[in-house]
């Protein structure tokens, strides 16, 4: 069974208790209710007390002008549907109200009671049609607060994942790769988290969320090991980056900040300039997944990195692959001259790592030693020699 329609509630405001009364019989009930006011601040007093859909008032009245009520009206209560009166109608109040209060209509006093009811009944109807039309947008809005709220109590629960970067000359732990995660559901994958910052317009705001959780993490760092933390491009111009003064840099000397490969530097300004600045504050600098993005060895010419990572698609089963191979021993050599370190990452199986070692990689990265967990899962070394 249908809902019985809302009751429109309408607020009739003037001086004139005789005229005042007169119209309100006149106008009879029916799809509304009227409630009356003799002046401005007892209309304003209702307003606060209980809702009105329609205020319908007369302009001259002692104390306050039925214009300047409305008027407040507007600034307290947009959504309320304005009427004015006036015995006198002088182009300049016409104007007044129309075109800076925006008055749904300007009556001439006296006015008909079948004349005034048939305005509130135009309100009414208008009202219904614009509700209408904004439903789409409330809609909008009301999916829009709750994925807001969603990426808050992601951001609430947001924690970092580690995963070990192994030095295959000591076999010890050189550094953690820290991930993101968080125990709000629907964004625990990554990229779910990443798609609804973006969509959100607050990608900025995740990714310095992950550097601050990073720096609280940098202060349980095992002594000597790194903490590498992924950057996207386009971070390079977030000016906080470059805050000597945020939690992030106060920890830099322990920090490596990669630069992922898979998207470009083309729209970043002056990239050498921004990443002596990074190493002006005591970070070192990656290009992570290489091999995998647009650029090529060309992120490699222009960032200047301390680290590389190659990533998995090149290092998955390289031993059954004589192109990668005689690819991953050319870019090891480039970067052994140059002076850069090289991590091969998604090693996970044993001939996958024999394989990146006889290549000489100096560090390894994947499921085979551990898999991203809680800070600070312990590797699994491999046993043998090689």
């Amino acid at each position: 069974m249908d809902a019985a329609p809302r009751v429109a509630r309408i607020l009739f405001v003037d001086d004139d208790a005789i005229y005042r009364d007169g119209a309100v019989r006149g106008v009879g009930t029916g799809d509304f209710t009227i409630a009356t006011a003799s002046s401005g601040p007892e209309a304003l007093e209702l307003l606060a007390a209980e809702p009105f859909d329609i205020i319908c008032t007369d302009e001259h009245m002692p104390g306050m002008r039925g214009s300047q009520l409305l008027a407040e009206v507007k600034a307290r209560y947009p959504h309320v549907s304005r009427i004015i009166l006036s015995g006198f109608a002088e182009l300049d109040v016409v104007l007044h109200v129309v075109n800076e209060i925006g008055v749904f209509r300007f009556l001439t006093k006296p006015c008909h009671p079948a004349d005034l009811r048939a305005v509130f009944e135009q309100a009414m109807r208008a009202r219904s049609e614009r509700a209408e039309m904004l439903e789409p947008l409330r809609a909008i809005e009301e999916t829009q607060n709750a994925e807001l709220a969603r990426f808050q109590t992601g951001l609430d629960r947001l924690w970092l994942a580690a995963q070990p970067i192994v030095s295959t000359r000591s076999w010890q732990t050189f550094g953690y790769e820290v991930l993101l995660r968080s125990d709000e559901g629907s964004v625990a994958a990554p990229h779910h988290f990443f798609g609804l910052a973006a969509t959100l317009g607050e990608t900025r705001r995740l990714e310095r969320a992950i550097r601050s959780a990073a720096a609280r993490l940098a202060d349980r760092l095992p002594d000597g090991v790194a903490l590498f933390l992924n950057i996207e491009c386009e971070t390079l111009m977030d000016d906080s980056l470059f805050d000597p003064g945020s939690p992030v840099s106060r920890h830099a000397s322990k920090i490596v900040l990669e630069i992922t490969e898979r998207s470009r530097l083309d729209g970043v300004a002056d990239v050498p300039a921004r990443i002596r600045r990074l190493r002006d504050l005591g970070y070192r600098i990656a290009v992570d997944d290489l091999g995998a993005g647009y650029a090529g060895l060309n992120s490699i010419a222009e960032i200047g990195p301390d680290i590389v990572k190659f990533d998995y698609s090149l290092v998955h089963e390289v031993q059954e692959s004589p192109v990668r191979r005689r690819l991953l021993r050319t870019m090891l050599e480039l970067c052994h001259e140059l002076g850069i370190l090289a991590v091969a990452e998604g090693v996970e199986t044993r001939d996958e790592l024999v394989e990146m070692v006889a290549l000489g990689c100096p560090l390894l990265q994947g499921y085979l030693f551990a898999k991203p967990g809680r800070p600070f899962p312990k590797p699994v070394l491999p046993g043998g020699s090689f």
